[in-house]
């Protein structure tokens, strides 16, 4: 809650106030009746390009917000995704927030199992690479309808994710495919998002070439899907 008070992005819920009475405290948020991204994911099923790279961009442009503040998220999900009335997104539970220098690691075991980078289930020590990991499960899920790797058991999903390369089904997009491998990468060496050119490599790579970064953040565009109210997932936060 500390640092939600001084963050200020049009793709993050913002926090207007808080109080409270002898029992409880009261912390006032955005109101937004769309619900979860999960409930757009499980009404189309599989996403088309435009939506995944609609939705994915707009996590870009938060992560690399949040970074240059020294501020890692760590629970990227799409429950965690909420849509806004114009169909754009904003982020929200923020419980996981770390705030972080560049050069430092944390060793915190944090986030979803199916969502985890490699360095974080290790525990080797973790920085914003496992911010940009997540991106990728994220990208994935959104096309395929479920993260790439799930199990009843933690452990055997940890292992999945150590041991087994993203299994990619036919058709999935040449180059959605390109840029998920180079955001999940386990050699944080040539994991996009971890290299000299921070995020700008992702932001330059083919799979975004229609994404107008400047204009993004404005919401001008028109979304390419709008969902209807769901009045029982709403969320006031």
């Amino acid at each position: 809650m500390k640092y939600m008070r001084k963050l200020d992005h049009p793709f993050i819920v913002k926090m207007h106030g808080v109080s409270q009475d002898t029992r409880n405290i009261y912390i006032m948020m955005d109101y937004l009746a769309n619900g979860e991204l999960l409930k757009v994911i499980q009404a189309l099923g599989r996403m088309n390009t435009s939506c995944v790279r609609f939705y994915s961009a707009q996590v870009v442009s938060f992560f690399e917000y949040l970074h240059a503040k020294d501020l890692i998220y760590r629970d990227l999900k799409p429950e965690n995704v909420l849509v806004q009335p114009n169909g754009y997104i904003k982020m929200t539970d923020f419980g996981f927030i770390k705030k972080l220098k560049p050069w430092d690691r944390t060793y915190t075991l944090c986030g979803t199992p199916e969502y985890m980078a490699p360095e974080v289930i290790m525990n080797v020590g973790h920085g914003r690479a496992a911010d940009w990991y997540t991106l990728g499960i994220f990208m994935y899920e959104l096309i395929v309808g479920r993260p790439p790797f799930m199990e009843n058991d933690t452990l055997k999903v940890f292992q999945m994710v150590l041991r087994d390369q993203i299994p990619f089904p036919n058709g999935f997009n040449n180059d959605a495919k390109s840029l998920i491998r180079s955001l999940t990468s386990h050699d944080l060496s040539k994991r996009f998002g971890n290299l000299i050119n921070g995020a700008e490599d992702i932001k330059k790579h083919r799979f975004f070439s229609k994404i107008d970064w400047k204009k993004l953040p404005t919401m001008c565009e028109t979304a390419p899907y709008i969902p209807k109210p769901d009045k029982e997932a709403a969320h006031c936060i």
